[in-house]
């Protein structure tokens, strides 16, 4: 028999749910990954298939982000442990 642990984490595996426990996981930690200040005016971030999508309704934060996008994906995938994000898209 089981334990629940065991259960939840063969429950978590399954495709759908896998990509929105790692969603849930970027936005908690968006704040370290990101900054405080991109956080804070950050409204979207959605994880689709290998893309994150973010929306920063402040056009300079935005233009900043665009600039180091490459070093915001390689923090995400570390804080993954795992290649998952190969491009960020900036609204």
């Amino acid at each position: 028999m089981k334990s629940l642990g065991e259960l939840f984490d063969d429950y978590a595996q399954k495709p759908e749910l896998d990509g929105k426990l790692k969603e849930t996981r970027i936005r908690q930690a968006w704040a370290s990954i990101a900054g405080e200040y991109i956080a804070k005016y950050t409204t979207y971030l959605r994880l689709r298939d290998d893309s994150l999508l973010v929306e920063i309704n402040d056009s300079t934060l935005r233009h900043e982000l665009f600039l180091h996008k490459e070093e915001v994906m390689n923090k995400v995938n570390v804080f993954l442990g795992e290649q998952l994000v190969n491009q960020i898209q900036i609204r």
